[in-house]
């Protein structure tokens, strides 16, 4: 029951980041300083990716161990990234541009964790992910 919670769990903030994590929603982002005017405060695009990063890599910063399901979420995030990087994405020119900002810092924090004190599992995770952002970013 706990393993059908915790997918439960996974399929929701997967789903979450997926929406976030959208062509449409970040063109109205990129927007809605003009539409709004100035003096609105609004919320960037750069602000939402930063944010859902942070959140998601948590544990690189506090070179926590890496839970199996924070791993899950950690590799769906990798693919909404490496998705939008892709040429042919469709993705805005400056979601594409904060998104590959975004690859890059995170490269940068996975090389820098301390993760030889880490078990074996969050160890190869995190080279796999190494790997992945390197083959996106060439």
């Amino acid at each position: 029951q706990n393993i059908h919670s915790g997918s439960i769990v996974l399929n929701q903030k997967v789903k979450a980041m997926e929406n976030l994590l959208n062509k449409d929603v970040a063109q109205r982002i990129i927007e809605a300083p003009e539409k709004l005017g100035e003096g609105v405060d609004t919320l960037s695009l750069g602000e939402v990716y930063q944010t859902i990063q942070d959140n998601v890599w948590s544990e690189l910063a506090s070179s926590e161990s890496i839970s199996q399901s924070r791993r899950d979420l950690q590799r769906e995030h990798l693919k909404l990234m490496t998705t939008i990087l892709k040429p042919e994405s469709g993705f805005p020119g400056d979601a594409v541009s904060l998104m590959r900002y975004q690859a890059v810092e995170l490269q940068k924090h996975i090389e820098e964790s301390d993760s030889e004190k880490l078990p074996l599992e969050a160890r190869a995770h995190l080279d796999m992910c190494l790997q992945t952002l390197k083959t996106a970013l060439t």
